[in-house]
């Protein structure tokens, strides 16, 4: 799978409508075994493919803009169904959104002074929760509101430059919202240049903004 996606980083692909294959299935097979019974067949699949993405997103192509759109639309996917098959075959290993969630806001308030507000990139999906004591703002954000993600990097740049200025201390990166700091390459450069990151874990990923 790994080997199709970096084909397709280098190469156009083409789709002949007809069967050029022939997969042999028998009992004892180690992956028909794990996708029809235990199902970590699928995860182990998915981490395959997502790192095949991870390449993409480095590749000559992940220069055009709607290419790397669609390189996230691909990530966004793949965490959604990663978590789905996870939560199946690993139940009481995997917190529930809501322990994720509340892990999340002690460790915010922990490391954020009450009633200071900070930038959250969460996709919009924290928006109604109560995070923590500070005041949350959204990323992008227009008249207080979430506004989307933003076109490119420079846009995020500006956006952040903006809040700065304003004497805002911190961003918080949701775990749902981890994959900005692959897509937004330029925006997690300017991070690790010029902030310093003070928290990383699988839930957040805090920054200092400097002066």
């Amino acid at each position: 799978m790994t080997t199709i996606y970096r084909l397709a980083a280098k190469f156009d692909i083409f789709f002949l409508a007809r069967e050029l294959a022939q997969v042999r299935l028998h009992p004892g097979q180690i992956t028909e075994t794990d996708w029809r019974c235990d199902r970590n067949g699928p995860i182990g699949v998915i981490a395959e493919i997502t790192d095949a993405v991870a390449y993409l997103l480095q590749s000559d192509r992940a220069r055009d803009e709607n290419y790397r759109q669609w390189l996230a639309e691909r990530f966004l996917a793949l965490h959604a169904r990663q978590s789905e098959y996870t939560q199946m075959a690993l139940p009481h290993m995997q917190q529930t959104w809501e322990e994720r969630l509340q892990l999340a806001t002690q460790e915010i308030a922990r490391l954020i002074p009450p009633e200071e507000a900070y930038i959250l990139v969460d996709d919009g999906q924290w928006q109604g929760e109560a995070i923590a004591a500070s005041p949350a703002i959204p990323f992008l954000e227009k008249d207080g509101q979430y506004w989307g993600a933003p076109p490119d990097d420079a846009t995020a740049i500006q956006e952040l430059e903006r809040w700065q200025s304003k004497g805002v201390q911190f961003i918080v990166f949701g775990w749902s919202a981890f994959w900005w700091l692959d897509y937004y390459s330029g925006l997690e450069r300017y991070l690790r240049s010029r902030c310093c990151c003070v928290m990383k874990n699988t839930r957040l990923v805090v920054y200092e903004l400097q002066p």
